[in-house]
């Protein structure tokens, strides 16, 4: 803030592990190529299947996220 009636008490960056964000990348790429696939009528794979694998990649995804909150929520004190 560019304001003369507010002083800076503290100053933290928070950053993420390059693991995380790089995990997440790649099951983000993991569910285009499966939802490519399956939306592809030459594919060899079950549709059953791929909708397993859309399904597990989703859940990848979300504990990566929840995994996420839990660092940027850091201790309690």
């Amino acid at each position: 803030m560019k304001r003369d009636d507010v002083k800076a008490l503290a100053t933290c960056i928070v950053t993420l592990p390059e693991e995380l964000t790089k995990n997440k990348k790649v099951a983000q790429s993991w569910l285009k190529t499966l939802t490519t696939a399956g939306a592809d009528p030459d594919t060899k794979t079950a549709p059953s299947r791929l909708d397993w694998g859309i399904e597990q990649v989703k859940a990848l995804i979300n504990r990566i996220i929840e995994l996420t909150r839990d660092i940027f929520k850091g201790p309690i004190l």
